[in-house]
């Protein structure tokens, strides 16, 4: 079994998001309204070329469930929108998301909203992680994309840790946290 590790920079600053609270219907419906701009097509672009790379894969017999992909802070939100709304939405093995966010965007939002609960997306599990001291994502903004991520595949297909103290960065305790997430959806 041979193992691929890809690691793309990122194209896109984070969002800081809005502030004060609403419900998780009212900013999908103010979602599906924001025109595409510079960032979501940027976003949209690193999406396909991660495609590319799970298609070359794919060719060399990989199966879509043993593919998990992963990334921290932007290439997190890369991940999410690749799992969650794009050709490979819900198919993958499954996806690991650390100290991130779900950007937003239409043409994002409508992806995610074709996303179908079915026993054949039903196998792709999601796992995230933030720290609650983490400056550069806010916790609200990593709450808020929690929620968003939820509603698209269902509460149940989520595993959310939060690690009290942690900055912008990753830890031993996120590490075995997400190896053991990693056994169970990928097992030998």
């Amino acid at each position: 079994m041979s193992t691929a590790w890809y690691t793309p920079s990122s194209f896109s600053p984070i969002p800081v998001g809005q502030s004060g609270s609403s419900s998780v219907s009212q900013e999908e419906d103010s979602e599906s309204e924001e025109p595409a701009d510079d960032s979501e097509d940027e976003i949209l672009a690193s999406v396909e070329y991660v495609c590319g790379l799970i298609d070359k894969e794919v060719e060399r017999g990989v199966k879509l469930e043993r593919i998990v992909l992963g990334g921290f802070s932007q290439g997190c939100a890369i991940s999410l929108v690749l799992a969650l709304s794009s050709r490979y939405k819900g198919r993958l093995g499954g996806l690991v998301g650390l100290s991130g966010y779900l950007p937003r965007g239409g043409k994002i939002y409508e992806g995610r909203k074709g996303f179908v609960k079915s026993q054949e997306v039903q196998r792709m599990r999601i796992f995230l992680a933030h720290g609650t001291k983490d400056m550069l994502v806010p916790m609200r903004v990593f709450r808020e994309a929690r929620k968003r991520v939820e509603k698209t595949v269902g509460e149940e297909m989520v595993e959310v840790h939060e690690y009290a103290g942690m900055g912008h960065v990753t830890s031993g305790p996120e590490f075995r946290d997400m190896c053991a997430f990693l056994e169970k959806v990928v097992p030998e």
